[in-house]
């Protein structure tokens, strides 16, 4: 696991500094997508949904332990839970590489 974690971490960070090296991955895998397309698709996620002042803080992959609490105790409420895990039991970051590894910069 902590293998596959590490790969997809490195990926997104390659393609985050190379953004036509992920949309050769997307046309190798599908050659019926369309490059402008799913350029246009990669850009808005990582501008808008993957790089953030969270993930600089913390890198990518990882969660805001009070952050992640909160949303514990929404779901648990909600579900009216007899007992409410704590952060541990829900997140693992041992999986994760070093945060210099999960440092992501868009390329402009």
């Amino acid at each position: 696991m902590t293998g596959l974690v590490r790969a997809i971490n490195r990926a997104a960070v390659e393609i985050a500094q190379d953004h036509e090296a992920g949309a050769d991955a997307v046309l190798a895998f599908d050659n019926l997508a369309n490059r402008d397309l799913e350029m246009a698709r990669m850009m808005f996620s990582y501008e808008n949904l993957i790089a953030s002042d969270e993930v600089t803080r913390i890198g990518l992959g990882d969660l805001d332990d009070d952050r992640l609490s909160r949303a514990i105790d929404i779901v648990a409420e909600g579900y009216q839970l007899e007992t409410k895990p704590d952060v541990a039991q829900v997140f693992d970051r041992s999986f994760l590489p070093p945060q210099d590894d999960r440092q992501l910069v868009l390329a402009d």
